[in-house]
């Protein structure tokens, strides 16, 4: 018998044609990597949710630093037709799509810059805010956005390392280690307190000045223990990288599914976008997952991007099969709201929960 999981009332609570519900700004950030004695920048996005069209322009000095190549984000299929970078210290992006917009996972690189350094000082890679800047989502309706710049050359010192899930249980990393996305790193000194969340790879990074640093994973739920709970770091030279990484052992094999379900808004006599995202957080694969959505009476389904898909008047079930340790993915269902029995202002509710023959019950403090 299947046991549920986390059924999830989303608040996807819209007032029809006039209101936006939990709209988040797309989140511009950049990361630092070498290649040899190549500088790479990544151009990482969060919260990149059926964007239809984005034109936005990156600056850099052009007399530190001398650009070589750019390579754009597969599932856009960003090439060389969306880019502009003939003038030296300015690169603009122009990327859309015809018919429905594109969902990217968090921490997806848009872009990757590679620079070679013509000098040793610091140079400062950052998105212009200008009225260049355009993104808009398949709804047609602008979307809000934040950026931070980064230094590249930077003299401050860096912390950074991996989380990985410690597959053969000898809480040492090693290549058969699954990296961790999507876990909170605390690095804390004697006056400040820094938080930062590992990308797909499960690496972090952070730039520091020169001090103590105590290093720690926090576990993202109970089915997980750290192997070392800490590391204290002595950061006494600039420039230099400085690593911790951890080895997540597991406190016992079971799979931890989740589930949110989102959209900007509801139309009335239109079709209309829903964003199911689920994740496995536990210590093993989750079999037989199933996604049941049940949807407002008056919401007609129309079809999903994703296959396996049945109905059974507003329930909707999609089979997802397999959801290894560590997974997380997404996809569109796509519904009309009815014309006859709406009006302007009126509240729809839609429910999505997840399922699976092996996941455990979250405890009440969930």
């Amino acid at each position: 018998m299947k046991k549920p999981l986390n059924s999830l009332l989303v608040g996807i609570i819209m007032l029809l044609n006039t209101l936006v519900v939990n709209s988040q700004c797309l989140d511009f950030s950049f990361e630092e990597s070498t290649d040899g004695t190549d500088v790479l920048v990544d151009v990482r996005v969060d919260n990149f949710t059926d964007i239809l069209s984005l034109q936005v322009a990156f600056g850099y000095p052009a007399d530190k630093l001398q650009l070589l190549d750019i390579v754009g984000n597969s599932q856009l299929n960003i090439n060389s037709s969306n880019l502009n970078d003939l003038d030296p210290g300015y690169i603009t992006l122009v990327w859309f799509k015809a018919d429905v917009g594109e969902t990217l996972l968090d921490g997806s690189s848009l872009l990757q810059f590679r620079f070679q350094l013509l000098d040793s000082s610091p140079a400062t890679i950052l998105l212009l805010d200008n009225d260049y800047i355009e993104i808009v989502d398949d709804s047609f309706e602008n979307v809000c956005y934040t950026s931070q710049d980064i230094i590249i050359n930077d003299p401050r010192a860096m912390i950074s390392g991996n989380v990985f899930h410690d597959i053969n249980g000898n809480c040492l990393e090693s290549a058969d280690d699954i990296a961790l996305g999507g876990w909170k790193v605390k690095i804390t000194s004697n006056t400040e307190t820094f938080y930062r969340i590992t990308n797909k790879s499960g690496q972090y990074i952070l730039p520091v000045e020169l001090g103590e640093y105590t290093i720690e994973v926090l576990p993202i739920n109970d089915l997980w223990s750290p192997c070392i709970a800490s590391e204290t770091i002595i950061v006494d030279t600039e420039g230099e990288e400085y690593l911790a990484s951890f080895v997540m052992s597991p406190n016992e094999t079971s799979s931890a599914l989740s589930v949110t379900m989102k959209a900007q808004r509801l139309r009335r006599c239109f079709n209309n976008k829903y964003q199911v995202t689920y994740r496995n957080d536990g210590t093993a694969a989750s079999t037989n997952t199933i996604i049941e959505i049940e949807l407002d009476d008056n919401l007609e389904y129309v079809d999903a991007n994703i296959s396996d898909v049945s109905t059974a008047g507003q329930l909707i079930n999609v089979d997802i099969g397999t959801v290894e340790a560590g997974e997380s993915s997404n996809f569109n269902i796509t519904v009309n709201v009815n014309c006859d029995n709406t009006v302007l202002g009126e509240t729809l509710c839609a429910e999505a929960e997840i399922m699976s023959d092996d996941s455990m019950v979250p405890p009440s403090s969930w």
